[in-house]
């Protein structure tokens, strides 16, 4: 089911791309594939290994990152009327 509302400018990894200035093809090639889409599409999906080093890598503090993945994720259901399933 595509979500009413799906403010992908708003998610933590998307604004952290902005940030840095690459691409989520770029992170592909670092972290896979699987990994980034998982974590832009997928609620309370693991982040993989490899993507947790590179947030790592870049100064992210996981703790602070993981808490806005979750209030990401709320305002999304909140917004789809309380849906469990985004995609």
């Amino acid at each position: 089911m595509k979500p009413k509302y799906f403010d992908r400018e708003a998610h933590p990894l998307e604004r952290l791309l902005d940030q840095l200035a690459i691409t989520r093809g770029d992170l592909q090639a670092l972290a896979g594939r699987k990994a980034v889409i998982e974590a832009l599409a997928v609620p309370d999906a693991p982040l993989s290994p490899k993507l947790t080093e590179w947030l790592e890598s870049v100064g992210i503090n996981l703790e602070k990152f993981n808490a806005q993945l979750e209030r990401y994720w709320s305002r999304v259901k909140r917004r789809n009327g309380g849906e469990s399933e985004i995609l």
